[in-house]
């Protein structure tokens, strides 16, 4: 990636907006008030062909940016970056420009970072912005998400492009990371090497659970065992003693009728299962609230293991209920039993004080540390010519009938329920908090997340407006405890996220140093005139804080005595991560 001097004027910038307090002054203009005005700086970037798009709007005080371009060609950005202070340094990719000089960084491909780093009266700068593909979707968002060193998890994606991505964005929806590919249900685990997990496809007609390290890097895969083609995409844990709980749809023929049957199964370190479930063995397809009765019955969409007693929370879409199954740890129920059902036409619970009369068509379900469970409550109404068709239906209890038919309830909220269980006939779910943004509905997919700080994570997927209006909801959002707001939110352009997550995902990727002159094991006469150069780049995440020699970019190397001689070039990023090159020559006499 070669830099370039030009002079080029650039007609696709993105600048500051400074204050007039702040605005570059004339050269050899001092400010009324020199020992309290600090310089200002200036950082615009524009494709070199084609139009750029930025975000966040540049600001001083941003380490990270997005930039992209809007043609596959590009392959090159002009950055100009400027400081006030006439002593001032500036750096592209650790390399001197001079102040306010467009300089032409070449040869990127999508993932690159560029770097400016300004040193100053103001003192030092590092900002960075990564180079994505012409096809990755405009992200923005608004609020604060002060989770410190936090990011989202999100797999983008819409009906109408064959290039979705996985990635890891910051609180400005600037990603970290990334990939082109259709993966789901990517979020942080954090056991041992294993950091994250992701969905992908298999290959053929089913998709395997990866473990990823903190790289990103697939260490092993789960499936199904028997039926590894039938793994699925929708939720997937994995356990602290290797075993992974995972899910998927069996095909099935029975009385003249196709079925999916939902399988859940534990799967151990050897790939065979410890433990096996199938809807077939507890359901009755007639439940069903989609599809007659028939095909994908039961939809099931979520996991999670409860390692106190061992069992399984799972939850079915299409029968709008989550049950408790007993697990193979069980001591008080035969493994695979349904000790409970909420919602739908087996529910065993009376609801309390919810006006909605309970759930609907919900996609994710979770115990909480308290014991309350919580849920992606998606709402539902038939909507054939929707994205989802057949698999659209009035689904939602009616609060002033629960027994009686079902009916269209448009409106996803999150709710969470304190269930009383101690007496197997008079079950209890009483709604003690909710989440409900008027007129938003998610009619597929979903999640929520309740945070150690009493905040809730959540992922809206594809929501849109309920009564059809123009607007654009966010992908995700994080919701204050009282459940009255949201104080960020993340949008995406027509593009949603299956799910969405927040976690750790710290800069494991070291920055890397280029010495282009001279060549390593030069040899010189003694007073020949040579200039050390190199260049710093970085990715993971937190962006190239320094990039030093123990000789200065640009100036001379020593030559005045013959001998063997060592200079070193040191990059170091913004989570700490360094890296040195070495580089000897030899004088001769």
């Amino acid at each position: 990636m070669p830099v370039n001097h030009t002079h080029r004027v650039l007609t696709t910038v993105v600048c500051a907006a400074l204050p007039l307090a702040l605005l570059p002054l004339a050269p050899g203009t001092a400010p009324a008030n020199a020992a309290a005005a600090k310089p200002s700086h200036r950082v615009t970037l524009a494709a070199e062909t084609g139009a750029l798009t930025q975000w966040p709007a540049y600001a001083a005080k941003t380490a990270r940016f997005a930039v992209v371009p809007s043609s596959a060609a590009n392959d090159s950005l002009v950055v100009t970056a400027s400081t006030s202070d006439p002593q001032g340094k500036v750096l592209v990719d650790g390399r001197p420009v001079r102040s306010g000089r467009p300089t032409t960084v070449s040869g990127l491909a999508p993932g690159d970072e560029v770097s400016v780093i300004i040193d100053d009266a103001r003192g030092h700068s590092a900002q960075s912005w990564i180079y994505l593909p012409s096809t990755f979707p405009t992200l923005s968002t608004k609020g604060a998400l002060d989770e410190g060193k936090k990011h989202v998890f999100l797999t983008l994606s819409n009906f109408l492009t064959a290039t979705p991505y996985e990635t890891v964005v910051d609180q400005n929806a600037v990603p970290s990371w990334f990939e082109q590919d259709n993966g789901s249900d990517l979020k942080p685990v954090g056991l041992g090497r294993t950091r994250y997990s992701l969905a992908r496809h298999d290959g053929g007609g089913g998709y395997r659970i990866d473990e990823l390290d903190r790289r990103f890097h697939t260490i092993r895969s789960h499936q199904l065992d028997d039926v590894p083609a039938s793994t699925d995409f929708h939720d997937s844990e994995l356990l602290p003693d290797g075993r992974a709980l995972l899910l998927g749809y069996d095909g099935d023929s029975r009385g003249g009728h196709s079925y999916f049957d939902a399988v859940i199964q534990i799967v151990g370190r050897d790939g065979a299962a410890d433990f096996t479930w199938n809807s077939k063995d507890h359901v009755d397809p007639a439940e069903a609230y989609v599809d007659g009765g028939t095909g994908d019955y039961a939809h099931i969409n979520s996991l999670q293991y409860l390692p106190k007693s061992g069992d399984i929370l799972a939850s079915f879409r299409n029968l709008s209920q989550v049950m408790l199954i007993a697990g193979p740890n069980d001591s008080n129920h035969a493994a695979g039993t349904v000790i409970w059902r909420l919602g739908g036409a087996q529910n065993d619970f009376t609801f309390l004080d919810d006006p909605d009369g309970g759930n609907c068509a919900q996609h994710m379900a979770r115990i909480l540390p308290n014991g309350h469970l919580m849920l992606f409550d998606n709402g539902s109404r038939a909507d054939p010519t929707g994205p989802i068709g057949a698999q659209s239906g009035n689904m939602c209890p009616d609060p002033a009938n629960p027994g009686g038919a079902r009916i269209a309830r448009p409106q996803t909220r999150v709710t969470e329920y304190r269930l009383n269980t101690s007496d197997p006939g008079h079950l209890r779910a009483r709604l003690v908090w909710s989440f409900v943004p008027g007129n938003r509905y998610a009619a597929f997919a979903g999640s929520q997340q309740r945070l150690a700080d009493g905040r809730t994570f959540v992922g809206w997927s594809q929501a849109n407006p309920a009564d059809g209006s123009p607007g654009q909801e966010p992908v995700a959002s994080l919701v204050s405890p009282s459940g009255e707001k949201e104080r960020w939110r993340l949008f995406g352009s027509g593009w949603f996220s299956y799910r969405a997550a927040i976690g750790p995902s710290p800069d494991a990727v070291r920055p890397k140093v280029t010495i282009s002159s001279p060549p390593g094991g030069a040899v010189f006469k003694k007073g020949d005139k040579v200039r050390l150069r190199f260049r710093c780049t970085d990715t993971g995440g937190s962006g190239l804080d320094s990039c030093r020699g123990t000789v200065a970019n640009g100036h001379r190397l020593p030559t005045s005595h013959a001998g063997h001689y060592t200079v070193t070039v040191t990059a170091r990023d913004g989570a700490g991560n360094r890296k040195q090159h070495t580089l000897t020559y030899r004088v001769r006499k």
